[in-house]
């Protein structure tokens, strides 16, 4: 009887015998190479436009990072986006695949302001009726993925 000595190896490669970049690096190199990817596809679109790509680009940061209002409000903007993330990432982490989050932002958030303009009611009441109807209108956006996602991993 003979045993193939490939089988009875593992398959786990000790660090210092392993090549290339370590695990950390991997995923930066990955999100520098996105990075870099976009902003060369970004400068292509505005030079076929006709405009000079990094004044387009420094507009930009000056517009958004320019002094510490526009800093204060390119937080205030994006800070409901990053909450999204989050959210879809916890959702990843518990195997579920969520893509709806930023259209239940939006739609909850507009149900709940349109209560919020359209009836007068006391403080209190305001904010239970417009989080009911924030729950009632960005919910549906994204049904349940859970079932889906379990029949489709059942496969």
């Amino acid at each position: 009887m003979t045993t193939d000595s490939s089988a009875t190896k593992s398959s786990v490669v000790p660090a210092a015998d392993r090549k290339g970049p370590p695990g950390w690096a991997e995923g930066l190199i990955g999100q520098l190479l996105a990075i870099a990817l976009s902003l060369v596809g970004g400068a292509v679109i505005i030079l076929m436009v006709g405009e000079n790509p990094l004044h387009v680009f420094a507009t930009l940061l000056r517009g958004a990072f320019g002094s510490t209002d526009r800093i204060a409000g390119s937080l205030l903007q994006a800070t409901p986006i990053i909450i999204c993330g989050v959210a879809a990432c916890i959702a990843l982490r518990g195997g579920l695949f969520n893509i709806g989050v930023e259209g239940q932002l939006y739609l909850g958030g507009f149900a709940a302001a349109w209560v919020g303009f359209s009836f007068a009611m006391p403080p209190v009441i305001h904010v239970v009726v417009g989080r009911r109807r924030r729950d009632s209108r960005g919910l549906p956006v994204d049904p349940d993925p859970g079932p889906l996602s379990r029949q489709i991993r059942d496969q």
